[in-house]
């Protein structure tokens, strides 16, 4: 992951990196902490949508996708930043 080029708040989010493939560098979206918890946003547009039926589709918004996206909920909020508690008391 690489600083995001242009790095600004809005509402509860903190863009903080851009999230690319190592291999070929395609832009996958960012890093960024929502009311201080970290999370990674992927623009769909990166990526191959497959349905149950193992249909393959391409969208270019969140809206686009023919299943529903739960929303972001308080309890998601803790898992994460408990994870991201683990994870960075292991790494010390």
């Amino acid at each position: 992951m690489k600083p995001h080029h242009s790095p600004c708040s809005y509402d509860d989010w903190v863009k903080k990196e851009k999230i690319r493939c190592k291999k070929c560098g395609q832009d996958w979206g960012i890093k960024a902490l929502y009311k201080s918890v970290p999370c990674c946003v992927v623009k769909v547009v990166s990526f191959v949508i497959v349905d149950p039926h193992e249909k393959r589709s391409y969208c270019k918004k969140w809206k686009d996708v023919k299943f529903q996206v739960a929303e972001l909920s308080e309890q998601d909020l803790k898992d994460l930043w408990e994870i991201a508690l683990k994870r960075a008391s292991e790494a010390n």
